[in-house]
């Protein structure tokens, strides 16, 4: 009975008891409890889950601004295709347009368009038809602003003078639009019974 007492162990104090639990559970430092491994998958597949949510945001950054590049691009393309497509007016081309006016088919032209001509705008006017007197044209658009000067027959009278007459006339018909032509239109009728009476 002696020996069994002397052989029996005293109740280990609790600094003994941590050194201990220290020695068969190594991951115990300093009073602190051993993290589990549930803890640790845990934190892992948090992790991963913010990294795949953030490739999704870049996934989704990256589609967004590919479908605004294709639109911009189609809306480019629609409005380049629209330029193409786009066509001038048609207007009739006389063949006189061919050659550069000259100074008495300029001046009808605007008498038979109803438009005035002053000193001042003449100059610009026969410059734009590559003329440069301005005052030349400003003096037969006033001779042709008459009526009478436009249907009576050139002085002094040749049937070659009227024949010409007729031909400029003519030939500013073809210039004027559909809607300004018959009042030329009727005077060259004028001039030709002119012409014909003197031919007989």
């Amino acid at each position: 009975m002696n020996n069994e007492k002397e052989y029996q162990k005293e109740p280990q104090s609790e600094e003994e008891l941590k050194a201990t639990r220290a020695i068969k559970s190594p991951d115990i430092v300093r009073g602190e409890e051993p993290q589990t491994i549930s803890v640790i998958s845990n934190e892992i597949i948090g992790i991963e889950y913010c990294e795949e949510e953030l490739k999704d945001r870049k996934d989704e950054e990256y589609q967004h601004r590919k479908f605004r590049s294709a639109i911009n691009e189609e809306h480019v393309l629609r409005m380049l295709e629209a330029k193409a497509t786009e066509v001038a007016p048609i207007t009739e081309v006389a063949p006189a347009t061919a050659e550069k006016l000259i100074i008495n088919q300029i001046a009808l032209m605007y008498v038979y368009e109803g438009k005035g001509i002053s000193r001042k705008e003449s100059d610009e006017i026969v410059r734009q038809h590559g003329h440069t007197s301005g005052e030349k044209l400003f003096q037969r658009f006033t001779f042709y602003s008459s009526s009478a000067n436009r249907k009576a027959k050139p002085f002094p009278f040749t049937q070659k003078r009227l024949k010409n007459k007729i031909e400029l006339f003519s030939s500013v018909i073809q210039l004027l639009p559909k809607d300004k032509q018959a009042k030329a239109l009727d005077e060259v009728k004028i001039l030709n019974t002119f012409f014909k009476t003197e031919d007989e």
